[in-house]
């Protein structure tokens, strides 16, 4: 089952099933379908959203207790357990259970959750603060490769990292974005 695709459509993110019956998080792209895998001694796992470039998918997966815990994942990182990640800003026994979609720069994660002080499922908006605004290759850091990374593609069309303002143009916009957070970040 196909959940969400990038912004160009090149990339497709889902579930299917394997030859045990269960369910496993995918990515395909360029007709190459993706195992995510799962949570150390978890089951099931179901992507949700990805970024608008594809590089990042997000979703629900079981963990080892058989609890739904949300994910994020990437190629340098696989699979990591946003309750873990983002524990500091959840209080006790509340959990982020699903996670269904990624804003186009990566920064802000939706899902679904367990609010232990009201007993009940709601929304929620996760801030990861990540990355720097401007921050087109995504090292945590505004900086002069990022700067020309902008003025490379600047003329360009597409739904890309050096689209910092996520309109489908590189343009003076985007130049002017990385120029303003120059130097900010790590």
């Amino acid at each position: 089952m196909a959940y969400g695709f990038s912004a160009d459509g090149s990339v497709v993110v889902g579930r299917a099933e394997n030859a045990d019956g269960q369910s496993r998080a995918f990515r395909w792209q360029n007709g190459v379908m993706q195992n995510l895998g799962t949570l150390p001694g978890g089951g099931w796992s179901q992507a949700h959203g990805v970024s608008a470039d594809g590089s990042v998918v997000v979703g629900g997966v079981r963990n080892a207790a058989w609890q739904w815990r949300a994910f994020r994942w990437t190629a340098a990182g696989g699979m990591e357990d946003l309750n873990i990640t983002y524990a500091s800003l959840l209080t006790n026994r509340s959990a982020l259970r699903y996670a269904y979609a990624i804003s186009p720069d990566v920064r802000y994660i939706v899902g679904e959750g367990y609010n232990a002080a009201t007993g009940r499922r709601e929304a929620f908006l996760l801030d990861t603060g990540f990355p720097p605004r401007g921050d087109v290759d995504r090292n945590g850091s505004v900086d002069d490769a990022d700067l020309l990374q902008v003025l490379f593609a600047f003329g360009e069309r597409g739904y890309r990292n050096e689209d910092l303002n996520w309109d489908g143009a590189i343009d003076d916009a985007d130049l002017l974005e990385a120029l303003f957070n120059f130097g900010s970040g790590r």
